[in-house]
């Protein structure tokens, strides 16, 4: 998939891409070893066969390295949104399986998802980074919004990144409830009231 893309760019964004595919692959390498926190810059920069100063002119930390491996991860669920869009009747069945289905990728690779969150929300107040950091995840959900909204399932009064915002929200916090105590609860379960929080919120009876 990353070589489609390589295809299309010019010869110094080829270069900087297989740079950055590099490094992603030697520090997953590394952290697969030696595990996340174990691992260190100076050791990644060793592994890449680069300087330590040309790998942060890429990334500013190892956690910012986790951003482009979620990016990769993401892109088989892409593939695949025209069909979670065809094979369910509504937005909340979609959202649904879609949540179902980057948790799948998440809880097959926890040890790296939970730094890479952390690392995103340390860094809420630097917009440029935090969208450079995003995994593509929300894209997604735009997607689905976007059928939603057509077919009159989702409201178009508020705008469409704040839905994604607060969708977003909820399901990273779904997660991290999970992973931090998944004998409390199904993961599943989690989802599903994920999921009926934003269609329905928290008011036992409808707002005036």
């Amino acid at each position: 998939m990353r070589a489609k893309s390589m295809e299309r760019m010019n010869r110094r964004e080829r270069k900087k891409a297989r740079t950055e595919a590099e490094i992603v692959a030697a520090a997953m390498a590394l952290f697969q070893k030696q595990g996340f926190e174990g691992a260190t810059m100076e050791q990644i920069a060793e592994t890449a066969d680069i300087s330590k100063g040309t790998l942060y002119n890429y990334f500013p930390a190892k956690e910012a390295i986790l951003s482009l491996y979620w990016q990769d991860q993401m892109r088989s669920i892409k593939d695949n949104i025209g069909q979670i869009i065809l094979q369910h009747p509504d937005t909340p069945t979609r959202l649904l399986a879609l949540f179902e289905s980057a948790m799948d990728l998440l809880t097959s690779r926890q040890e790296f998802y939970e730094p890479y969150v952390r690392y995103r929300l340390q860094n809420l107040n630097n917009p440029k980074l935090h969208e450079k950091l995003r995994s593509g995840f929300d894209v997604l959900l735009a997607d689905i919004l976007l059928h939603g909204q057509q077919e009159g399932h989702v409201r178009t009064d508020f705008p469409l990144s704040m839905l994604i915002t607060h969708l977003e929200g909820i399901f990273i916090q779904a997660c991290m409830d999970w992973l931090a105590s998944p004998k409390s609860s199904s993961i599943k379960s989690n989802l599903q009231k994920a999921v009926a929080l934003f269609f329905q919120g928290a008011a036992v009876c409808p707002v005036a």
